[in-house]
C-alpha cells in the first residue's frame, strides 16, 4: 500500500482534505470521521439554498438566511442519501466496492468547499446585507471593490468541491483518476436526465414577467405548468423537436390559462388564457366579449390594485364574465375605450385557438393579429398548475423587521383560476 493510501497517524483530515484528498477520506474512513457526513451535508444543503435564493428577485437578505436554514437541512440530507445510492449503483459495473454508507462520507467531506462558500456568504450578508444578494443576482450593478471578488470566490469555491468529489469517490472505490471522473460524470448525467424528464414530460417552473394576466396571475408569481394537459408536441422540449402534430392531445377547454410558444417568435413562451374554439367567432364591442354574436354576461366587482414590475400601483376596475360553459372569470378594464375593446370579428381556424389576456387593455394577445394572432394547437404545451411562489417589489431592504412584508403568503400553493 503506498503512503497516501496509508495515511499518516497525525493527519488533519479538516485541512488535509484540500490538497490530500485521497489520505484524508482515508484518514476519516479508518478513525470514525463518518459521524461528521450528517451535519456536512446538512451545511451543505444551506449553503446550495442560499446561492440559488441569491438569484431570486426581491428576496430581502434576511429571508433568504431564514429560507436557508429550514430548508438547507433536509435538502441536504436528501441529497447526500441520493448521491450515496447513485454512485453506489454507478461504481458496481466499474469494479468498486465502497458500502453507501462509506461513499456518503467521501461525498459529505468533499463538500468543505461549499461549507466554506457558505462562510463567506453569511459573513458578506452580515456585513453588506442586501448589496452582497445583488453582486450575485445583478453583477453589473455593484460596483463596491470588495464585494463582486468576494461573491466570486463563493461562487468559485463548488468548483473545487467537485475536485474532492472525484478524489475521495476515486480514493473509496479504489478507483484511477478516469474512472473516478467517470463515476462522478455519470451521477451528474442522471441527475440531470431526471431533471430534464420532470421538465419535459410532467411540470415546468415559470415567473411572470408582466401585468397581462392580473389579477388572475400577478407580476412575481412563480408557478408551475402541467406538461400533461395537451400531451406531447415539439414544444414541451427546451429544443425545437422537429416532429409535427401531437402525442396524447387533449384539447384545451375555454378559459383555461395556457403557455405556448408565440406564432411569431417562437423563442418567446407567452401566458394567456384560452377564449375562443376552433371553428369560434370572437368579436370585442365597446370592450364587450362576444362568441359566436353572444355577448358575454359581464358585471363589475369592485376595483383591483395592480402592482407593475417596478413597484408602482394602480387601481383598476374589475369585472367578472361568465364564458358560455359556465366559468366564471375575472377581468380588468384599464380604460373604457381602449386600443383592443373593439376589434374583429375573428373566425377561429379549425386546429388554433384565440387567447386574450385577463388585463384586457394592457395584454398582447390575439386581438393583436400581427404580434400574436391565432395559436397552432401545437403551440400550445402547457397549463397553469399551481402558484408554488409570489413576491411583490422589495421596498425596504435594511430592516429585519420588514424582510417578508413583501411575501404574498395568501397566493402561495394556489390554483390560478
Amino acid at each position: 500500500m503506498d503512503a497516501e493510501a496509508q495515511p499518516p497517524a497525525r493527519l488533519n483530515p479538516w485541512t488535509a482534505i484540500w490538497w490530500k484528498p485521497q489520505a484524508a477520506i482515508d484518514a476519516v474512513v479508518q478513525r470514525g470521521g463518518r459521524s461528521y457526513a450528517l451535519l456536512l451535508a446538512a451545511l451543505m444543503g444551506v449553503a446550495t439554498v442560499i446561492g440559488f435564493a441569491a438569484l431570486i428577485p426581491n428576496l430581502h437578505w434576511l429571508a433568504v438566511v431564514v429560507v436557508a436554514l429550514l430548508i438547507g437541512p433536509l435538502a441536504g440530507l436528501l441529497a447526500l442519501y441520493i448521491d450515496g445510492a447513485l454512485l453506489s449503483w454507478i461504481g458496481r459495473p466499474l469494479g468498486g466496492s465502497a458500502s453507501q454508507s462509506t461513499l456518503r462520507t467521501a461525498i459529505a467531506w468533499a463538500a468543505l468547499p461549499n461549507i466554506a462558500a457558505l462562510l463567506i456568504m453569511l459573513g458578506g450578508i452580515a456585513v453588506f446585507r442586501q448589496d452582497f444578494l445583488r453582486a450575485f443576482a445583478a453583477p453589473e450593478s455593484v460596483d463596491d471593490p470588495v464585494l463582486l471578488p468576494l461573491a466570486l470566490v463563493a461562487a468559485l469555491l463548488p468548483l473545487w468541491a467537485i475536485f474532492l468529489r472525484i478524489r475521495t469517490i476515486g480514493a473509496v472505490q479504489r478507483f484511477g483518476i478516469l474512472r473516478a471522473t467517470a463515476s462522478v460524470a455519470a451521477s451528474l448525467v442522471v441527475i440531470l436526465a431526471v431533471a430534464a424528464a420532470i421538465r419535459i414530460f410532467l411540470f415546468q417552473p415559470f415567473s411572470v414577467p408582466s401585468t397581462s394576466m392580473e389579477p388572475t396571475l400577478r407580476v412575481g408569481d412563480n408557478f408551475f405548468a402541467d406538461k400533461r394537459s395537451y400531451g406531447l408536441s415539439r414544444y414541451s422540449f427546451p429544443f425545437d423537436a422537429g416532429f409535427e402534430g401531437r402525442f396524447g392531445a387533449a384539447a384545451p377547454l375555454r378559459g383555461d390559462i395556457v403557455v405556448f410558444k408565440l406564432p411569431t417568435d417562437r423563442k418567446f413562451d407567452y401566458i394567456k388564457r384560452v377564449i375562443g374554439l376552433p371553428g369560434d367567432e370572437i368579436l370585442v364591442q365597446h370592450g364587450v366579449l362576444h362568441i359566436n354574436g353572444t355577448p358575454v354576461p359581464k358585471r363589475p366587482i369592485g376595483d383591483v390594485t395592480v402592482e407593475t414590475g417596478d413597484g408602482r400601483a394602480y387601481t383598476i376596475p374589475s369585472f367578472e364574465e361568465t364564458l358560455p360553459e359556465g366559468r366564471k372569470i375575472v377581468v380588468l378594464e384599464m380604460e373604457p375605450d381602449g386600443p383592443f375593446d373593439n376589434v374583429g370579428p375573428f373566425k377561429v381556424a379549425p386546429g388554433h385557438y384565440f387567447v386574450m389576456g385577463d388585463n384586457r387593455d394592457n395584454s398582447m394577445d390575439s386581438r393583436s393579429v400581427e404580434q400574436v394572432g391565432l395559436i397552432p394547437a401545437e403551440n400550445i404545451f402547457a397549463r397553469a398548475s399551481i402558484i408554488y411562489f409570489s413576491n411583490a417589489e422589495l421596498r425596504d431592504t435594511s430592516s429585519p423587521a420588514h424582510a417578508f412584508d413583501n411575501i404574498r403568503w395568501d397566493r402561495l400553493l394556489t390554483v390560478p383560476k
